[in-house]
Protein backbone atom coordinates (compact mmCIF):
# COMPACT_ATOMS: atom_id res chain seq x y z
CA UNK A 1 0.00 0.00 0.00
CA UNK A 2 1.17 3.55 -0.91
CA UNK A 3 0.86 5.04 2.92
CA UNK A 4 0.69 8.57 3.02
CA UNK A 5 -0.61 10.79 0.09
CA UNK A 6 -1.03 14.49 0.32
CA UNK A 7 -4.57 15.67 -0.21
CA UNK A 8 -5.54 19.50 -0.88
CA UNK A 9 -8.89 19.72 -1.77
CA UNK A 10 -11.75 20.20 0.16
CA UNK A 11 -15.57 21.18 0.19
CA UNK A 12 -16.97 23.97 -1.84
CA UNK A 13 -20.24 25.72 -1.83
CA UNK A 14 -21.55 22.84 -4.96
CA UNK A 15 -21.35 20.37 -2.39
CA UNK A 16 -18.27 17.69 -1.45
CA UNK A 17 -15.38 16.62 -3.65
CA UNK A 18 -13.56 13.89 -4.78
CA UNK A 19 -9.74 13.59 -2.71
CA UNK A 20 -11.37 14.82 -0.08
CA UNK A 21 -10.41 13.97 3.48
CA UNK A 22 -13.36 12.85 5.95
CA UNK A 23 -14.64 11.33 8.83
CA UNK A 24 -18.00 8.86 8.32
CA UNK A 25 -20.20 9.48 10.93
CA UNK A 26 -23.00 7.18 12.18
CA UNK A 27 -25.43 9.54 13.90
CA UNK A 28 -27.93 6.59 14.64
CA UNK A 29 -24.62 5.32 16.91
CA UNK A 30 -22.94 8.18 17.07
CA UNK A 31 -20.08 6.42 16.39
CA UNK A 32 -17.18 6.80 13.43
CA UNK A 33 -15.72 4.58 10.83
CA UNK A 34 -12.30 4.35 12.06
CA UNK A 35 -9.52 1.03 10.95
CA UNK A 36 -5.93 0.61 12.50
CA UNK A 37 -2.71 0.60 10.28
CA UNK A 38 -2.37 -3.42 11.33
CA UNK A 39 -3.30 -4.52 8.15
CA UNK A 40 -4.96 -7.92 9.97
CA UNK A 41 -7.40 -5.59 11.88
CA UNK A 42 -11.35 -5.45 10.75
CA UNK A 43 -12.09 -1.72 10.13
CA UNK A 44 -14.74 -0.93 12.76
CA UNK A 45 -17.38 1.58 13.72
CA UNK A 46 -15.48 3.87 17.11
CA UNK A 47 -17.87 5.09 19.64
CA UNK A 48 -18.10 8.70 19.66
CA UNK A 49 -16.79 10.17 22.87
CA UNK A 50 -19.31 13.43 23.73
CA UNK A 51 -19.71 15.93 21.67
CA UNK A 52 -18.34 15.07 17.59
CA UNK A 53 -15.82 17.65 17.21
CA UNK A 54 -14.46 17.05 20.72
CA UNK A 55 -10.73 16.22 20.39
CA UNK A 56 -10.86 13.04 21.32
CA UNK A 57 -12.91 12.19 18.25
CA UNK A 58 -10.44 13.62 16.02
CA UNK A 59 -8.14 10.74 15.74
CA UNK A 60 -6.59 10.06 12.21
CA UNK A 61 -7.83 6.27 12.52
CA UNK A 62 -10.89 8.00 11.21
CA UNK A 63 -9.79 10.01 8.56
CA UNK A 64 -10.80 8.62 5.20
CA UNK A 65 -10.63 10.11 1.82
CA UNK A 66 -13.38 9.79 -0.77
CA UNK A 67 -11.60 9.21 -4.34
CA UNK A 68 -12.73 8.23 -7.83
CA UNK A 69 -11.68 4.88 -9.71
CA UNK A 70 -9.21 7.31 -11.24
CA UNK A 71 -7.59 8.55 -8.06
CA UNK A 72 -6.00 11.39 -10.26
CA UNK A 73 -9.31 12.98 -11.24
CA UNK A 74 -11.21 15.37 -9.35
CA UNK A 75 -15.00 16.76 -9.28
CA UNK A 76 -18.06 17.06 -7.69
CA UNK A 77 -19.02 14.18 -5.56
CA UNK A 78 -23.12 13.35 -6.61
CA UNK A 79 -25.74 10.73 -5.71
CA UNK A 80 -24.86 7.96 -8.28
CA UNK A 81 -20.96 8.52 -8.25
CA UNK A 82 -18.93 5.40 -7.82
CA UNK A 83 -16.88 6.52 -5.05
CA UNK A 84 -13.34 4.57 -3.70
CA UNK A 85 -12.76 4.88 -0.03
CA UNK A 86 -9.24 5.35 0.98
CA UNK A 87 -7.70 4.72 4.46
CA UNK A 88 -5.41 8.10 5.39
CA UNK A 89 -2.84 6.13 7.46
CA UNK A 90 -2.85 3.02 5.87
CA UNK A 91 -3.39 4.06 2.16
CA UNK A 92 -5.59 0.75 1.78
CA UNK A 93 -9.23 0.45 0.31
CA UNK A 94 -12.38 0.05 2.05
CA UNK A 95 -13.85 -3.08 0.57
CA UNK A 96 -16.50 -5.82 0.92
CA UNK A 97 -15.41 -9.35 2.00
CA UNK A 98 -15.86 -11.83 -0.72
CA UNK A 99 -18.10 -14.22 1.26
CA UNK A 100 -21.18 -14.02 3.67
CA UNK A 101 -20.54 -15.16 7.06
CA UNK A 102 -22.51 -18.53 7.59
CA UNK A 103 -24.89 -17.16 10.27
CA UNK A 104 -25.35 -13.85 10.11
CA UNK A 105 -25.33 -13.69 6.59
CA UNK A 106 -23.48 -10.30 6.98
CA UNK A 107 -20.23 -9.62 4.37
CA UNK A 108 -17.77 -8.31 6.70
CA UNK A 109 -15.86 -4.60 5.47
CA UNK A 110 -12.22 -5.20 5.17
CA UNK A 111 -9.17 -3.10 3.79
CA UNK A 112 -7.13 -4.06 0.78
CA UNK A 113 -4.46 -2.88 -0.85
CA UNK A 114 -6.22 -2.33 -4.79
CA UNK A 115 -9.35 -0.27 -5.70
CA UNK A 116 -10.23 -2.83 -7.53
CA UNK A 117 -14.27 -3.79 -8.12
CA UNK A 118 -15.07 -4.70 -4.38
CA UNK A 119 -14.00 -1.24 -3.31
CA UNK A 120 -16.12 0.59 -5.57
CA UNK A 121 -19.48 1.58 -3.85
CA UNK A 122 -22.46 4.02 -4.69
CA UNK A 123 -23.73 6.78 -2.99
CA UNK A 124 -27.08 6.31 -2.56
CA UNK A 125 -29.27 9.47 -1.28
CA UNK A 126 -31.80 8.49 1.49
CA UNK A 127 -35.01 9.79 -0.06
CA UNK A 128 -36.73 8.58 -3.70
CA UNK A 129 -36.27 10.65 -6.62
CA UNK A 130 -34.06 13.31 -5.16
CA UNK A 131 -31.81 15.00 -7.83
CA UNK A 132 -28.01 14.29 -7.93
CA UNK A 133 -26.82 17.18 -5.62
CA UNK A 134 -25.47 16.44 -2.34
CA UNK A 135 -25.37 19.28 0.25
CA UNK A 136 -22.58 20.65 1.15
CA UNK A 137 -22.88 20.46 4.79
CA UNK A 138 -22.82 17.29 6.14
CA UNK A 139 -24.46 15.15 3.59
CA UNK A 140 -26.31 11.59 4.60
CA UNK A 141 -25.42 8.69 2.10
CA UNK A 142 -26.02 5.36 2.07
CA UNK A 143 -23.03 3.21 0.59
CA UNK A 144 -24.34 0.67 -1.74
CA UNK A 145 -22.47 -2.38 -3.00
CA UNK A 146 -23.14 -3.89 -6.64
CA UNK A 147 -21.40 -7.50 -6.52
CA UNK A 148 -20.53 -8.24 -9.74
CA UNK A 149 -19.33 -12.13 -8.59
CA UNK A 150 -23.16 -12.68 -7.53
CA UNK A 151 -25.61 -10.11 -8.75
CA UNK A 152 -26.57 -9.18 -5.11
CA UNK A 153 -26.91 -5.71 -4.22
CA UNK A 154 -25.82 -4.95 -0.59
CA UNK A 155 -25.55 -1.71 1.86
CA UNK A 156 -23.52 -0.29 4.72
CA UNK A 157 -24.93 -2.05 7.27
CA UNK A 158 -23.79 -1.34 11.42
CA UNK A 159 -26.26 -3.46 13.47
CA UNK A 160 -25.45 -1.58 16.67
CA UNK A 161 -23.48 -4.02 18.71
CA UNK A 162 -20.61 -3.37 21.05
CA UNK A 163 -17.71 -5.80 19.82
CA UNK A 164 -16.64 -8.37 22.99
CA UNK A 165 -14.23 -7.55 25.08
CA UNK A 166 -10.87 -8.83 24.26
CA UNK A 167 -9.58 -11.40 27.20
CA UNK A 168 -8.33 -10.26 30.17
CA UNK A 169 -10.46 -6.67 29.09
CA UNK A 170 -12.35 -5.07 32.00
CA UNK A 171 -13.79 -2.10 30.76
CA UNK A 172 -16.38 -2.46 28.02
CA UNK A 173 -15.44 -2.15 24.18
CA UNK A 174 -16.35 1.01 22.75
CA UNK A 175 -15.73 -0.61 19.64
CA UNK A 176 -18.78 -1.81 16.75
CA UNK A 177 -18.37 -3.91 13.44
CA UNK A 178 -19.37 -3.02 10.28
CA UNK A 179 -20.65 -5.58 7.96
CA UNK A 180 -22.66 -4.92 4.29
CA UNK A 181 -26.35 -6.12 4.28
CA UNK A 182 -28.86 -7.14 2.00
CA UNK A 183 -31.44 -5.07 3.88
CA UNK A 184 -31.49 -0.97 2.87
CA UNK A 185 -32.10 0.42 6.06
CA UNK A 186 -32.38 4.53 6.40
CA UNK A 187 -30.65 4.28 9.67
CA UNK A 188 -27.57 2.94 8.13
CA UNK A 189 -27.14 6.46 6.89
CA UNK A 190 -23.36 7.83 6.86
CA UNK A 191 -22.56 11.72 7.39
CA UNK A 192 -19.42 12.94 5.75
CA UNK A 193 -18.00 14.98 7.93
CA UNK A 194 -14.67 16.98 6.43
CA UNK A 195 -11.68 17.28 8.16
CA UNK A 196 -10.61 20.48 9.34
CA UNK A 197 -7.70 22.08 7.31
CA UNK A 198 -5.35 22.60 11.12
CA UNK A 199 -6.48 19.07 12.01
CA UNK A 200 -5.39 17.49 8.36
CA UNK A 201 -2.04 19.42 7.95
CA UNK A 202 -0.99 18.11 11.74
CA UNK A 203 -1.64 14.17 10.52
CA UNK A 204 -0.08 14.98 7.02
CA UNK A 205 3.29 16.08 8.58
CA UNK A 206 3.29 13.27 10.66
CA UNK A 207 2.32 10.67 8.27
CA UNK A 208 4.93 11.96 5.80
CA UNK A 209 7.81 11.59 8.03
CA UNK A 210 6.63 8.14 9.38
CA UNK A 211 6.80 7.76 5.19
CA UNK A 212 10.26 9.13 4.84
CA UNK A 213 11.57 7.05 7.24
CA UNK A 214 10.55 4.16 6.94
CA UNK A 215 11.28 3.85 3.23
CA UNK A 216 14.48 6.59 2.11
CA UNK A 217 15.25 6.52 5.84
CA UNK A 218 15.90 3.02 6.37
CA UNK A 219 17.02 2.52 2.58
CA UNK A 220 19.64 5.11 2.94
CA UNK A 221 21.45 4.10 5.97
CA UNK A 222 21.26 0.38 4.47
CA UNK A 223 23.04 1.15 1.88
CA UNK A 224 25.97 2.91 4.07
CA UNK A 225 26.69 0.88 6.84
CA UNK A 226 29.77 1.87 9.37
CA UNK A 227 32.88 1.87 8.55
CA UNK A 228 35.77 2.60 10.77
CA UNK A 229 36.77 6.60 10.27
CA UNK A 230 40.03 6.82 8.09
CA UNK A 231 42.61 9.31 8.25
CA UNK A 232 42.92 11.45 5.33
CA UNK A 233 45.24 10.35 3.16
CA UNK A 234 47.99 12.40 0.83
CA UNK A 235 47.23 11.81 -2.19
CA UNK A 236 51.22 12.49 -3.05
CA UNK A 237 52.00 10.00 -0.99
CA UNK A 238 50.55 7.00 -2.88
CA UNK A 239 52.53 4.80 -4.49
CA UNK A 240 50.59 2.81 -7.09
CA UNK A 241 47.34 3.76 -9.25
CA UNK A 242 45.07 1.41 -7.15
CA UNK A 243 46.35 2.94 -4.17
CA UNK A 244 45.11 6.69 -5.57
CA UNK A 245 41.85 4.62 -6.88
CA UNK A 246 41.36 3.47 -2.94
CA UNK A 247 41.65 7.10 -1.51
CA UNK A 248 39.01 8.54 -3.90
CA UNK A 249 36.60 6.30 -3.46
CA UNK A 250 36.81 6.63 0.22
CA UNK A 251 36.46 10.43 -0.19
CA UNK A 252 33.51 9.63 -2.37
CA UNK A 253 32.02 7.20 0.28
CA UNK A 254 32.70 9.32 3.16
CA UNK A 255 31.08 12.50 1.37
CA UNK A 256 28.02 10.49 0.64
CA UNK A 257 27.52 9.01 4.29
CA UNK A 258 27.78 12.47 5.31
CA UNK A 259 24.87 13.48 3.05
CA UNK A 260 22.89 11.11 4.49
CA UNK A 261 23.08 11.62 8.03
CA UNK A 262 22.77 15.63 7.35
CA UNK A 263 19.51 14.63 5.55
CA UNK A 264 18.40 12.40 8.18
CA UNK A 265 19.12 14.50 11.07
CA UNK A 266 17.26 17.40 9.19
CA UNK A 267 14.09 15.49 9.51
CA UNK A 268 14.31 14.49 12.59
CA UNK A 269 15.58 17.74 14.11
CA UNK A 270 11.78 18.90 11.91
CA UNK A 271 9.79 16.17 14.01
CA UNK A 272 11.43 16.86 17.29
CA UNK A 273 10.26 20.76 16.75
CA UNK A 274 6.92 19.73 15.12
CA UNK A 275 5.99 17.82 18.29
CA UNK A 276 7.58 20.10 20.84
CA UNK A 277 7.41 23.40 19.19
CA UNK A 278 9.38 26.37 21.79
CA UNK A 279 10.71 29.26 19.27
CA UNK A 280 12.69 29.98 22.16
CA UNK A 281 15.10 26.88 21.69
CA UNK A 282 17.71 26.90 18.43
CA UNK A 283 18.47 22.80 18.77
CA UNK A 284 16.31 20.35 18.62
CA UNK A 285 18.08 18.08 20.71
CA UNK A 286 17.35 20.67 23.79
CA UNK A 287 13.65 19.82 23.64
CA UNK A 288 14.14 17.10 25.61
CA UNK A 289 12.77 18.14 28.75
CA UNK A 290 9.93 20.32 26.84
CA UNK A 291 5.94 19.18 27.20
CA UNK A 292 4.90 17.82 23.62
CA UNK A 293 1.74 18.86 22.28
CA UNK A 294 -0.77 16.18 23.22
CA UNK A 295 -2.88 15.93 20.09
CA UNK A 296 0.32 15.50 17.90
CA UNK A 297 1.28 12.70 20.78
CA UNK A 298 -1.87 10.53 19.68
CA UNK A 299 -1.33 11.26 15.59
CA UNK A 300 2.44 9.93 16.17
CA UNK A 301 0.49 6.95 17.62
CA UNK A 302 -2.20 6.27 15.84
CA UNK A 303 -0.14 6.77 12.28
CA UNK A 304 2.23 4.60 13.69
CA UNK A 305 5.12 7.54 13.30
CA UNK A 306 6.43 5.86 17.00
CA UNK A 307 6.60 2.54 15.70
CA UNK A 308 9.27 3.83 12.86
CA UNK A 309 11.69 5.80 14.98
CA UNK A 310 11.71 2.68 17.11
CA UNK A 311 12.66 0.85 14.35
CA UNK A 312 15.03 3.33 13.09
CA UNK A 313 17.43 2.59 16.30
CA UNK A 314 17.47 -0.84 15.46
CA UNK A 315 18.14 -0.33 11.45
CA UNK A 316 20.77 2.38 12.76
CA UNK A 317 22.11 -0.39 15.32
CA UNK A 318 22.07 -2.99 12.80
CA UNK A 319 24.10 -1.02 10.23
CA UNK A 320 26.78 -0.45 12.83
CA UNK A 321 26.23 3.00 14.37
CA UNK A 322 26.49 2.23 17.75
CA UNK A 323 28.92 3.77 20.64
CA UNK A 324 30.35 0.07 21.83
CA UNK A 325 31.00 -2.76 19.01
CA UNK A 326 29.13 -4.99 21.26
CA UNK A 327 26.16 -3.17 21.95
CA UNK A 328 22.96 -3.79 21.44
CA UNK A 329 19.41 -1.81 21.05
CA UNK A 330 19.00 -2.85 24.87
CA UNK A 331 21.89 -0.60 25.69
CA UNK A 332 20.06 2.33 24.89
CA UNK A 333 18.28 4.27 27.79
CA UNK A 334 15.60 6.92 27.87
CA UNK A 335 17.48 8.89 30.39
CA UNK A 336 20.75 8.47 30.23
CA UNK A 337 21.36 8.09 26.62
CA UNK A 338 23.90 5.26 25.03
CA UNK A 339 25.23 3.09 28.03
CA UNK A 340 29.01 2.30 27.84
CA UNK A 341 29.03 -0.57 30.93
CA UNK A 342 29.68 -3.01 28.59
CA UNK A 343 33.32 -2.02 28.47
CA UNK A 344 32.94 -3.30 24.73
CA UNK A 345 35.26 -1.40 22.01
CA UNK A 346 34.40 1.92 21.52
CA UNK A 347 33.48 2.92 18.29
CA UNK A 348 34.19 6.59 17.03
CA UNK A 349 31.22 8.17 15.43
CA UNK A 350 31.05 11.36 13.37
CA UNK A 351 29.15 14.28 15.44
CA UNK A 352 26.31 14.15 13.06
CA UNK A 353 25.89 10.37 13.34
CA UNK A 354 26.12 10.31 17.13
CA UNK A 355 23.80 13.29 16.98
CA UNK A 356 21.15 11.70 15.05
CA UNK A 357 21.15 8.53 17.70
CA UNK A 358 20.93 11.23 19.96
CA UNK A 359 17.60 13.17 18.37
CA UNK A 360 15.80 9.48 17.59
CA UNK A 361 16.02 8.80 21.77
CA UNK A 362 14.83 12.56 22.33
CA UNK A 363 11.83 11.22 20.24
CA UNK A 364 10.93 8.58 22.38
CA UNK A 365 11.21 10.77 24.97
CA UNK A 366 8.81 13.53 23.61
CA UNK A 367 6.72 10.72 22.22
CA UNK A 368 5.51 9.37 25.67
CA UNK A 369 6.12 11.64 28.36
CA UNK A 370 2.96 13.38 29.82
CA UNK A 371 0.62 10.88 27.45
CA UNK A 372 -0.65 8.10 29.43
CA UNK A 373 -2.02 6.42 26.25
CA UNK A 374 1.87 6.58 24.54
CA UNK A 375 3.60 5.20 27.70
CA UNK A 376 0.91 2.22 27.77
CA UNK A 377 1.91 1.75 23.85
CA UNK A 378 5.31 1.77 24.70
CA UNK A 379 5.20 -0.52 27.24
CA UNK A 380 2.51 -2.86 25.29
CA UNK A 381 5.37 -3.43 22.95
CA UNK A 382 8.23 -4.09 25.25
CA UNK A 383 10.17 -0.65 24.34
CA UNK A 384 10.38 -0.03 28.15
CA UNK A 385 11.87 -2.13 30.73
Amino acid sequence: PGGFFPVFFASSAEGPQFATTVRLYHPQTDSFLAASMNTEKQPYMRASRGSVEMSENMTAKAYWVVERKDRTRGGIITFGSVVCIRHFGSGRYLACADEPDPVTRLYRVKLQDRSDHRAHFIAESTEQNASSEIPSSRPKMLLRFEDPDSGRVLWFHIPGEFKAPKQGEIAPHRSMLAFFSESRKLRDAIQLDVVRREQLSAAEVVASRRHWITTRGFHMLKNFPYTPPKRPADRGAVESRNDLTRVVEQEEHDEKRTRVFAELEKVLSATARFLAPDPSVMDALKLSGRTAVAERQSLARELKLIDALVALQGVLWDAGYAVLKNASRADVHLTAGVSASQGGEERTLMPLELRCIKLTITLWKLSFFNNRENEWYFAKNGWIE
